[in-house]
């Protein structure tokens, strides 16, 4: 009887190597789940967090366009032109804090309609102005404002399609 022996040479290395190939696959499958459901799935987690910021963001920012109103006697023409009364070490943010992390970044809906009222709101996940999810800011704690909350879709559309006020 011939005994043929048979040399298993790098058996041990090979399953380990494909295990931890599985165990590599398997992991990112989890992270990029994870991160789906968390960060990009309308739904998510984040959702309520994102809401939140663009609350509190919205909140800071009409004391700043008020201020504006109260110096110049009417709404600034554009979100940006209320940068210089801001001071430098206060973070004031005109992005919109609920637009999804994927998609591009997006300023808050801003118009000025006249020379005494203005809109301004996060259009919020539906990404159309002056629908049930936009977030408006609060003016409980402002002595006057000059902006207008209550506006339908129909006058926020007609809003958008009107040319700027100009500065005088």
């Amino acid at each position: 009887m011939n005994e043929t022996k048979v040399r298993k040479s790098g058996g041990f290395a090979a399953g380990c190597v494909v295990a931890a190939a599985v165990l590599v696959i398997a992991m990112i499958a989890s992270f990029g789940a994870l991160y789906y459901y968390g960060f990009v799935k309308s739904g998510g987690v984040y959702d309520d967090l994102r809401e939140q910021l663009a609350q509190s963001q919205l909140d800071q920012l009409i004391v700043y366009v008020e201020l504006h109103v109260a110096q110049n006697e009417a709404p600034p023409n554009r979100l940006e032109d209320i940068e210089k009364f801001i001071p430098d070490n206060v973070p004031v943010m005109i992005t919109d804090a609920s637009a999804p992390p994927l998609g591009p970044p997006r300023n808050y809906f801003y118009h000025r309609i006249d020379d005494e009222h203005y809109i301004l709101r996060s259009v919020g996940a539906d990404d159309v102005p002056c629908t049930e999810d936009d977030i408006v800011p609060k003016t409980d704690k402002l002595n006057s404002t000059s902006l207008v909350v209550e506006v339908t879709q129909a006058e926020c559309e007609a809003y958008s399609k009107t040319v700027p006020v100009t500065e005088n």
